[in-house]
């Protein structure tokens, strides 16, 4: 799929956007300019979705197998219950 753009032939990554686009639309939204929900009502931008449930395909193999993970539970403290990693900033 190309990015929803017309001109832009690159390949749709994030919200049928590719990188760069989605990177504008972002800065647009960053500062008040508009907001995901206007973009996808114009037709520039998809919803926000997840492919296979919450967090997507790597946060639920990495909830299943964080708590397999000796002495890294207090990082990822709700891994387990949620099904996403709470991974912090480093």
């Amino acid at each position: 799929m190309e990015c929803l753009l017309d001109g832009c032939d690159r390949p749709a990554v994030i919200r049928g956007l590719c990188r760069s686009c989605y990177q504008q639309a972002g800065r647009k939204v960053r500062r008040k300019e508009a907001t995901w929900a206007e973009l996808e009502e114009y037709g520039i931008a998809l919803p926000k979705t997840h492919c296979g449930g919450e967090g997507g395909p790597f946060a639920a193999a990495f909830a299943k197998r964080c708590k397999d993970l000796p002495g890294q539970t207090r990082m990822f403290n709700d891994c387990q219950q949620e099904g996403q990693a709470n991974v912090p900033n480093t």
